[in-house]
């Protein structure tokens, strides 16, 4: 396609050269974001859920990659009272019940409980809840998500009811991001249009396979690089007399190893279920959310040099974006039926994908963070492009940036950092980093 000029919507959203669509996205919004503090709250993203709306342009494919709704805290803070969770915030809400089975990705058969449930039910909270559990305020908001799904998404797709022919599902092996998906999809098709075709069956991976997360377990690699930046975290730029200040206000040694990250989950846990922000850290929120962020990026986009970001960022990302850039192409070339997919994963998972993508905003993903792979066919010309969301904010992507790109473009934006199938076990070797 000849380079031309840039086009403009009404929305000023900026569309790759060539295109004859003036469009831009429908107006409006709703659940607009509440004053910002810098931290996770109950209404967590910007609403722009909507299809760009054209003559010459249909969308034929969406896939959804999103963090797990609101939880119960992973961890205890040394210092700060617990807070208290109630035993109610794990009941289910009726409207997300219907039958969903839990099967292996590689056979079908019954997955079991996970490896991990019985480490995360151990941990009881003040009230009675568990640690790490999807409550009813998560669950709402996964719903809700499905809701906008459905409005937004499911009429310009065609599709009224949950079918596997047209709807692919994933979610890493965790009860969370299991009932995450659960909720999300009640509220996509409603509870009474899901089980047509019988039961749902949600397929997992094995956690020595699994690919939606980082997966420090299954490579090598992978948990050397992370381990290094971990134990070299102080290294960053103010880190450490961070760390010595936030100390001093917990009333804790100065010395102690204090996490961000684990401090930031508790304090977001805490206001996201209704409790107040604990009071010596208030003068501190800035420098919490900003410390936590920085120590994700740190993490899953690397500090040894350029290299080092490339690998940790690809090794993190790289087998699910390729299946995501899989699913696009497949489409494309009519060589799959599913115009849904939805992958249902963590904090972590959004991370790397962001850095991959080129539109890391350094703040931590918050509960039920998304982002949308858009598909669009162009009728007169039969190209095909792409448009990315995160939080439901169109993003700007590929070279240069622009909300929506040619599909070529797209392929070679991302493909640095994509792993292919047989590829990733030679990837993890250490020797690979030398």
């Amino acid at each position: 396609m000849k380079p031309t000029k840039t086009n403009k919507g009404p929305n000023q959203q900026e569309i790759a050269p060539g295109m004859l669509c003036c469009g831009g996205s429908k107006t409006g919004k709703r659940n607009r974001k509440p004053e910002d503090d810098g931290h996770d709250t109950v209404t967590t993203c910007i609403d722009e859920y909507r299809p760009i709306t054209c003559d010459s342009l249909k969308l034929v494919q969406i896939q959804i990659v999103f963090r797990h709704g609101a939880r119960t805290p992973l961890n205890f803070i040394r210092g700060l009272e617990e807070a208290t969770y109630d035993a109610s915030l794990e009941d289910d809400l009726p409207e997300t019940d219907f039958e969903l089975h839990v099967v292996k990705f590689a056979d079908g058969t019954p997955a079991g409980k996970s490896v991990m449930e019985p480490d995360l039910r151990a941990r009881k909270l003040k009230g009675g809840a568990h640690a790490s559990m999807l409550t009813t305020v998560g669950q709402r908001q996964m719903y809700d998500l499905g809701l906008i799904v459905r409005e937004f998404y499911l009429p310009e797709l065609e599709l009224k009811y949950f079918s596997p022919r047209d709807v692919f599902i994933r979610s890493s092996h965790i009860e969370r991001t299991i009932k995450s998906i659960k909720c999300l999809l009640a509220g996509m098709f409603g509870k009474e249009n899901m089980n047509k075709y019988g039961p749902v069956k949600l397929p997992v991976k094995h956690m020595f396979e699994e690919d939606i997360f980082p997966n420090k377990l299954a490579c090598p690699a992978l948990r050397l690089i992370v381990d290094m930046t971990l134990a070299t975290i102080d290294g960053l730029p103010g880190f450490k007399q961070d760390r010595y200040t936030l100390c001093k206000a917990l009333g804790i040694p100065t010395n102690s190893d204090m996490d961000f990250a684990c401090l930031r989950d508790d304090i977001v846990s805490r206001i996201t279920h209704g409790a107040e922000y604990p009071a010596p850290l208030v003068p501190y929120k800035k420098m919490i959310e900003d410390n936590a962020a920085r120590t994700i990026h740190a993490v899953y986009a690397g500090r040894a040099g350029a290299r080092g970001r490339h690998d940790v960022t690809r090794l993190s990302i790289g087998q699910l974006l390729y299946s995501i850039l899989f699913n696009i192409e497949n489409r494309a070339e009519d060589k799959m039926s599913q115009k849904v997919f939805l992958y249902s994963g963590h904090d972590t998972t959004l991370a790397p994908m962001l850095v991959a993508l080129g539109i890391w905003d350094f703040r931590w993903p918050p509960f039920a963070a998304n982002i949308i792979y858009e598909l669009y066919k162009q009728s007169d010309t039969s190209e095909y492009y792409v448009r990315v969301l995160y939080c439901g904010e169109p993003k700007k992507i590929g070279q240069p940036p622009r909300i929506l790109v040619p599909l070529d473009e797209f392929r070679r934006s991302i493909h640095p950092y994509l792993i292919m199938p047989g590829e990733y076990v030679q990837a993890c070797t250490l020797q690979n980093l030398e």
